[in-house]
């Protein structure tokens, strides 16, 4: 099983309520490579509230449409969004903490090989009691 970690440094994608990522192209091309998973962290470089927080996760990823640069928008069987109110790395998971410091941006942890496997299968069976998100279709733009 493939995780996708990586940095955020603001809000508003993925949406909070909506459980899609990519509607403001955060992340562009990352989001159409192959992953079962993914775990958001606030970067150093964040919005206050975030930095170094556990921020959102979702597992299994759907295709439910196309940003306009041209990557996919995504939603997840399960999905949830902790925002500021996310645990602290450092404090909770150590291994994502220090496996993520510095020039880090994002990276695909394979859990049968990755030095930070154990915090990610914590947060992974976390998100597993997480609902589905809640769209199905990209929001329609308006001109």
């Amino acid at each position: 099983m493939n995780i996708l970690v990586c940095k955020q440094d603001h809000f508003g994608d993925p949406d909070p309520l909506r459980g899609t990522w990519g509607e403001t192209g955060c992340y562009g091309r990352v989001r159409g490579l192959s992953f079962d998973g993914v775990i958001g962290i606030g970067a150093n470089t964040a919005e206050s509230p975030i930095i170094g927080k556990l921020t959102w996760g979702g597992l299994f990823p759907h295709k439910i449409g196309h940003h306009d640069d041209g990557h996919p928008i995504l939603t997840f069987k399960h999905f949830f969004h902790w925002g500021s109110k996310g645990s602290l790395l450092e404090a909770d998971f150590p291994l994502i903490a220090r496996r993520t410091e510095g020039h880090f941006r994002f990276s695909i942890e394979d859990l049968s090989h990755s030095m930070a496997a154990w915090d990610i299968k914590r947060i992974y069976l976390i998100l597993e009691l997480a609902p589905r998100s809640a769209a199905t279709t990209p929001k329609k733009r308006v001109c």
